[in-house]
């Protein structure tokens, strides 16, 4: 119960704020389109562009794409899949025997919590017209949320449907333990990465080491849940990021290989599952290579009027301080909110006889596994 509350708040750290381009004056009365606008209207639409006719003419496709709208259906499936049961397994496998069900409760609740979450002001707060860092509330409840494209983010695929998608990668997030400003953002190394990454850091500092680290071993207790788990996660990459860029991918896997086994041991902080090592390093490093490395050939969306002077120029200077930014509302916030549910719930940590006895037994009276 105690995790729960701590996710639920950790949760309401996790809206990535984005700053929504200014709603279109109300259109007059449009023409119907010319055989060369209905061509470039379909155009559009295979290419996933915003419709040729806006502002000009009538679209004759004027609902979403049923092939854009199938292929993010799918997305959203396999991010939720990376999360239940890819990363509970995972992180189930790397734990000790007597802690894994605690960890597969803790994916299964912060699912449902970030999920209404989500619902009733998340989406609202990263999505709707607002300021700088946080949305407005024109969407709480998800009011005006309906089968209508958002022309501001999906042209081709209905608004309801773009809010659930993007709720999975706000459900994996805490998941992972547990923005912005005119940057880019790549396969989430913002949102997702260096958020849970950095908060992740400054709890396994807050709580301190686990009883016996460094004095004796704690090996994972099933490779074999953490293979499963792994292929889980490598199948959901498909639906939450469709490509990768190989510079990039090759210095990421440097870094975070030397913070997992290199920084981890020298600082002897306890990040028993790498979250820091993997996800806070690789976010970091990738948030700020996707500035130096970004071209409108590989991005179109970067040709935009606020990026296109910045690319190839200066817009890896916007993604340090875009990192620079997340990193300390991450740790802030984390800090912050633990202190508040160790206030809430008499401390954050459990006693010593429950820590050796095992999370599984004694805050859900179960174990993983029978022994016969």
């Amino acid at each position: 119960m105690k995790a729960c509350i701590l996710f639920f708040l950790l949760a309401c750290f996790i809206v990535p704020a984005r700053t929504q381009p200014a709603a279109p004056a109300p259109a007059a009365a449009l023409a119907e389109p010319s055989v060369e606008q209905r061509l470039a209207d379909l155009e559009s639409y295979v290419n996933n562009r915003p419709r040729a006719t806006d502002g000009q003419a009538i679209s004759k496709i004027s609902g979403p794409g049923p092939g854009h709208s199938a292929w993010v259906m799918t997305s959203a499936a396999l991010v939720l899949f990376m999360t239940l049961p890819g990363l509970a397994l995972f992180y189930g496998g790397l734990v000790r025997r007597k802690n894994v069900l605690s960890v597969l409760a803790q994916c299964l609740a912060l699912t449902g919590i970030v999920g209404l979450l989500w619902w009733a002001v998340g989406y609202s707060l990263s999505f709707a017209p607002g300021g700088a860092f946080l949305g407005g509330l024109d969407h709480i409840f998800l009011r005006d949320v309906g089968v209508a494209p958002n022309p501001n983010y999906s042209p081709w695929v209905s608004h309801s449907l773009f809010a659930v998608y993007q709720m999975m990668f706000a459900i994996i997030t805490p998941a992972l333990t547990i923005g912005a400003i005119k940057s880019i953002d790549f396969a989430g190394g913002i949102v997702v990465h260096m958020t849970s990454g950095w908060s992740a850091l400054a709890l396994c500092i807050l709580l301190g080491k686990r009883r016996g680290h460094g004095r004796e071993p704690m090996p994972p207790h099933s490779m074999v849940l953490c293979m499963v788990g792994t292929g889980m996660l490598w199948a959901g990459w498909y639906g939450f990021n469709a490509g990768s860029a190989v510079g990039i991918g090759l210095a990421a896997g440097a870094a975070t290989f030397f913070a997992c086994n290199v920084l981890k041991r020298k600082f002897g902080y306890d990040d028993s599952l790498d979250t820091f090592g993997v996800h806070a390093v690789g976010g970091t490093l990738g948030t700020i290579l996707a500035g130096v490395f970004a071209t409108t050939a590989a991005n179109p969306n970067l040709g935009a009027p606020h990026l296109a002077g910045l690319v190839g120029q200066t817009l890896w200077l916007e993604q340090v301080k875009a990192g620079a930014l997340v990193l300390g509302w991450s740790v802030a916030g984390t800090l912050v909110l633990a202190k508040i549910t160790g206030w809430a719930c008499g401390g954050l940590r459990v006693d010593e006889e429950d820590e050796v006895a095992g999370l599984d037994v004694t805050e859900h009276g179960e174990e993983g596994y029978i022994l016969e």
